[in-house]
């Protein structure tokens, strides 16, 4: 059994490289020296050796140029956007740590973050618009705080490795109108390995939308290499939403809620100093975390026709791991 389905293999990382060398073959065909000299100038060229920072930084350049030329007005954007985007590469801002320490990069606004972001936020159902926080207004409390979130997950070690192996890079989001105090919007990119966009949350949200969209990034990388619906679209009602649910989404949201059950048990042993000043709020957490949690698994043991035996094998791990901190 595939026991704890933390880290997927890193055959994950050579389908996104695959992904990314197919896109740069059919912009070069497409585009020629234009688009080499616009990979030099973002220094994101793609190879087997490429690191995961390298790889999301080309997948956001290249999905971004492929919208355009393939939008009906690509022929008359495309020039513009290349020689824009040429002069204007990504931001990264406030690395963590020095570079062989660093979880991941904090990046800030750009087109291609827009552009994006538009592919996966859906402004008209939510009520609301979401964009990068732009470089000149990122402070050096940013980096602090996702530094120290970090270290709040040492509690949990496995949800820290979680979050090491699948997030490489954050963008910190504004809404409008702003969202309640006290809520956070996360949510992970569509075309972007390891991209992932939040709110500016306190620190303890800030661990939870951590390990949160890891989770997703890491089971999007099993839902590569196994095949684990047989119904994937099959839609299912369930305690935890109001609307029905694909058996994927549920899978994903079940996958993630024993995450953070598992992160709010260790919150609940740490004596650390925000979790201190915080105390009742996390017990409140964990308590709903855990009940989410178990509903989740229960609407998720009634759908085991649409899965496949490797789908089952991922619910049992699942049940197992939960069962554990019974």
């Amino acid at each position: 059994m595939l026991a704890s389905y933390d880290v997927h293999p890193a055959a994950v990382d050579s389908i996104a490289i695959d992904r990314a060398e197919a896109l740069d073959a059919w912009l070069r065909a497409r585009l020629g020296a234009p688009w080499d000299a616009l990979l030099d100038s973002w220094n994101c060229r793609v190879s087997r050796g490429a690191c995961r920072k390298s790889l999301y930084r080309f997948h956001l350049l290249a999905n971004g140029i492929a919208r355009v030329a393939m939008s009906p007005n690509g022929g008359m954007d495309l020039a513009n956007r290349l020689e824009d985007w040429g002069t204007r590469p990504l931001e990264e801002v406030l690395p963590l740590a020095e570079e062989e320490r660093a979880s991941f990069a904090l990046v800030a606004d750009h087109p291609v973050i827009a552009d994006d972001l538009a592919s996966a936020w859906h402004p008209q159902f939510e009520g609301r618009s979401l964009a990068g926080w732009p470089a000149s207004h990122i402070c050096i409390g940013f980096s602090e705080r996702f530094e120290a979130a970090m270290d709040l997950l040492g509690c949990a070690p496995a949800l820290q490795g979680l979050v090491r192996s699948h997030c490489a890079a954050v963008c910190i989001l504004k809404a409008d109108p702003p969202e309640e105090r006290g809520t956070c919007i996360s949510l992970t990119s569509k075309s972007v390995p390891g991209l992932v966009y939040m709110s500016d949350i306190p620190l303890i949200l800030t661990a939870e939308a951590l390990v949160h969209e890891s989770a997703h990034l890491c089971l999007a990388g099993w839902e590569q290499l196994l095949s684990l619906y047989s119904e994937p679209d099959r839609l299912v009602n369930t305690p935890l939403r109001s609307d029905p649910r694909p058996v994927s989404g549920l899978m994903h949201q079940v996958f993630v809620l024993v995450r953070l059950a598992e992160l709010y048990d260790a919150l609940s042993s740490s004596q650390s100093d925000s979790v201190n000043r915080n105390r009742a709020q996390v017990e409140k957490r964990r308590g709903v975390q855990r009940s989410d949690m178990l509903s989740g698994l229960s609407a998720l043991e009634t759908c085991t026709s649409s899965l496949t035996p490797k789908g089952i094998e991922l619910l049992r791990a699942l049940q197992e791991r939960a069962g554990g901190r019974s």
